[in-house]
Parts: structure tokens; sequence; C-alpha cells
């Protein structure tokens, strides 16, 4: 694949498979990646997983691929949404719930996560949506980044003087304000409103199990990757002395973005 076809493309499976092959000029994608655009394709067709442990499944897998989820968390989500599976859709491997559990996978059967969500949801998430989440998630892999820069401020390369990176003074201009932009876009958990409502009670009081079907038990929910946040983080980031047109552009560009962006990312150091 060219950088042209990659920046192109409407073939989720072929750009899978390119960056999972020896062929591609950066290292395989990391768990964390593979996990969080699977669950970024899934939030493309959330108004579909009407399962409420389905949509658990996919904030269960978003919050296990930055460490926010244990194991025994991940364990048991896994087990809800196989007892629906089996009780309710008898199994069937192509239903969008099948999609969710997938963001569970792990080891070897990470790897054709993102496949397999990619093909489940082809009838609701478009092709163009999903090559876009890739790239989104992925960046583009035949292209290389100036943050690091040497004393003189040219690109690293054969130049003199020390590197360093410049990302450093982007996250410390205003006081911190880029950081706080690109923390912002990722959300985080915030208590469930929905046990508040019927009145269940939560893990924190009295010690008794929280029964909400909305949270799992966990009296938490993940707040949803906020892209409307991108370009105003785009703005500061310029201001901030950033002239990288492919961060710039991407930040501003139509999306759809998800969880794993690429320049959030880059800037958390994720």
């Amino acid at each position: 694949m060219t950088e042209h076809e990659w920046r192109t493309s409407r073939d989720a499976a072929a750009m899978l498979g390119f960056r999972l092959d020896a062929a591609c000029p950066v290292p395989p994608p990391s768990a964390r990646k593979l996990r969080l655009v699977a669950c970024a394709c899934c939030r493309q067709a959330w108004g579909r997983l009407v399962d409420p442990g389905s949509r658990q499944a996919v904030e269960v897998a978003e919050r296990y691929a930055d460490g926010l989820a244990t194991d025994e968390e991940r364990n048991q989500a896994v087990t809800r949404e196989r007892r629906w599976l089996w009780s309710v859709a008898r199994g069937e491997p192509g239903g969008v719930e099948f999609a969710a559990i997938s963001c569970l996978n792990d080891g070897d059967n990470l790897l054709m996560a993102p496949l397999v969500v990619s093909q489940t949801l082809a009838p609701l998430v478009p092709p163009a949506a999903q090559a876009a989440l890739l790239r989104c998630v992925f960046g583009n892999p035949f292209r290389r980044l100036q943050v690091w820069r040497n004393a003189e401020g040219h690109p690293d390369g054969p130049g003199a003087g020390p590197l360093y990176d410049h990302r450093t003074n982007w996250l410390a201009w205003n006081g911190g304000a880029v950081r706080r932009l690109a923390e912002a876009a990722y959300g985080g958990e915030e208590q469930c409103r929905h046990c508040d409502r019927v009145g269940v009670r939560t893990p924190h009081e009295d010690g008794e199990e929280c029964s909400c079907a909305k949270c799992g038990g966990s009296g938490t929910v993940t707040s949803p990757f906020d892209a409307s946040r991108l370009p105003v983080l785009a703005d500061a980031l310029e201001e901030a002395g950033c002239t990288d047109q492919t961060i710039l552009d991407h930040l501003r560009g139509p999306g759809p973005h998800g969880r794993g962006c690429w320049v959030i990312d880059l800037l958390l150091g994720k």
C-alpha cells in the first residue's frame, strides 16, 4: 500500500492488513490501539446496541485499554454479553452485539477484533467512516512528525545540536491549556446517573453491589470521546507554536474521530 492509497482508501480490511504486515514502515499497532479502533467503530453504531450490556462491553473495553478497568471487570463484561448472545441472539455472529463483545478480545484474538467489528458493522457504518477511524487512531504510517528538533530549531536529522521534544513547549503554553483540552477530549469516568434514577445502591453504599444494568454494577460510566473539542485544540496548538500541518489538519478535519486519536495520544504520551 502506498501513502496515497492509505490516505484515500475506503477498504478497512486492506488498511488493517497493511498495518499488521511486515511491509508497513512502522511497527504494528499496540494492543491498546487495536482495541480502541474496534471500540470507535462500535461507537459509530451506538444507537443500534440495544442491549445495555453491549454498550457496557464497549465502555469496559475502552477503560481496559487505558488500564482503568481490571481483568475481573473485563471477564465479567464478557460473561454478561455471552449470556445475552446465547439467550436472546442465539449466538448469531452477525449481530451488532457480537461486534461489542469482540472489543473485549484478548491475546491473539485481539489482532482480529478490528476486522471482525468492521465486517460485522459494515451494513451500519459506511466504509468511508471506518477508514477515517483507522486513520484517526493509527495516523499516517508514512509520515514522520516533526516534533523532535535540534537546538537551532531545525527538524531532527543531520543538523547539529541536541534534540529536544517540541511538545514540551506546546504542553506548557498558557498554563497547560493544550494538555487540558487534550484530556477533555477523552472525557473520563462519571457517576452513573441511572443508578440514582432507579434507586439502586452503588458499590460505595453499605458495601452492597450495584444492580444497575446500565453500568453493570460499577457505579460509573465512561464519557464518549468529545470530537467537538478538537478544532479548539488545533487553535490552541497553533498559538502554542505548532506548525505541523499534519497535526492541525487532522484536528480540524471532518472525522469521524474516536478514542485513541493519534494526535491526542501524541500529546498525552499514550
